[in-house]
Formats: C-alpha cells, sequence, structure tokens
C-alpha cells in the first residue's frame, strides 16, 4: 500500500521539475532576445532630435530603414563655452574625411551642451547642429563626451564605434577611415 502514494510522489515531483525546467528555459529565451534588442541603441530609444530651427531632426533613412547611401552617423558634443573653435574643428575633420580616399556618405550632428546657444553656427557649419536628442540618446552621448569621444553609428544605426576626440582634426578623420574600413 505504501508503494503506490511514494510512487505517485515521486512522479509528481519529476513531473514538477520538468514544467520548472521548461520555465526556466523560456525566460532565459527572453532575456536573450531583451538583450539583443537592448544592443541595437537606436531601438531603444530614437535617435531624434531638435535642429537649429527648432524642427525635428532625424537621420535620412532609406526605405529599407538604414541610413540614406550606406552610410554613417558621427555625433558629437559642441562646448559652447568654445563653440567658434570646435566648429572649425568638426568643419576639418568634415573636409578631411570628404578629401581622402573613397566617397563615404557621412552624416554628421554636433549637439550644444547649451540647448539653442550654438544655433547662431549653423550657417558656417557643415554639419547639423542640434539642441536635443531623445534622453536616452543624450544620456550617452553626455557620457562619451565626459571620455572626450564621439560616437560613430553604422548603416544600421548601431553603435560602431567610440572615436578618441584628440586635439588634431587629421588624427580623428584618420581614426572615422579605420572604423568604418
Amino acid at each position: 500500500m505504501k508503494s503506490v502514494p511514494t510512487g505517485l510522489a515521486i512522479c509528481l515531483l519529476l513531473l514538477s521539475g520538468v514544467r520548472s525546467g521548461m520555465l526556466l528555459k523560456n525566460e532565459l529565451e527572453q532575456s536573450r532576445a531583451i538583450r539583443a534588442v537592448a544592443s541595437r541603441i537606436s531601438r531603444d530609444s530614437d535617435l531624434e532630435g531638435i535642429d537649429a530651427n527648432g524642427k525635428s531632426k532625424k537621420p535620412e533613412l532609406a526605405p529599407n530603414g538604414d541610413l540614406k547611401g550606406g552610410g554613417y552617423l558621427l555625433l558629437f558634443v559642441l562646448h559652447h563655452q568654445d563653440l567658434g573653435r570646435e566648429v572649425r574643428f568638426w568643419n576639418d575633420v568634415i573636409a578631411l574625411d570628404s578629401s581622402s580616399g573613397p566617397a563615404i556618405p557621412f552624416q554628421y550632428w554636433g549637439v550644444c551642451d547649451a540647448a539653442s546657444t550654438c544655433d547662431s553656427y549653423q550657417p558656417v557649419a557643415q554639419f547639423s547642429i542640434l539642441g536635443y536628442l531623445d534622453p536616452y540618446q543624450m544620456r550617452i552621448l553626455v557620457n562619451a563626451d565626459s571620455r572626450r569621444e564621439a560616437l560613430l553609428y553604422d548603416r544600421s544605426l548601431w553603435l560602431q564605434a567610440r572615436v578618441p576626440a584628440q586635439a588634431d582634426a587629421l588624427a580623428v578623420s584618420e581614426t572615422i577611415r579605420q572604423k568604418v574600413k
């Protein structure tokens, strides 16, 4: 008589273990899927900003959702206290990028650390000056700026590389070229 309840208890224990294992497997698969989405920066939030005219600015995209022309997006911070020098510096980087080697389509965005204070430099800048980004993207950019880095996004809007913002425009241009190869 005792063997029937004992056998039944063992069977129920085994079934419970199998069910727990299946639930754990599903949880792990969901966790991996969430991490895969989180690694694509632009899908966690939008790479969208406000430009000097107060209009919403998004990267120029092709119909397939990639950057137009299969290019890249370089995102960097402009510091209002040294704005003239920084605009000249990034203009020099852009000029060097466009004159060295085969043409690679780039979109350049400078985000002002004082919102609309930098807008007056838009006519001389060879890049888009933005006052704001999505808060999540702004946090990523501020963290990169604290390490003196610009952010390079690939054609799928994945963060491809962090580019050290060195004192020499030629060195920055060469670093960018190496990162896009």
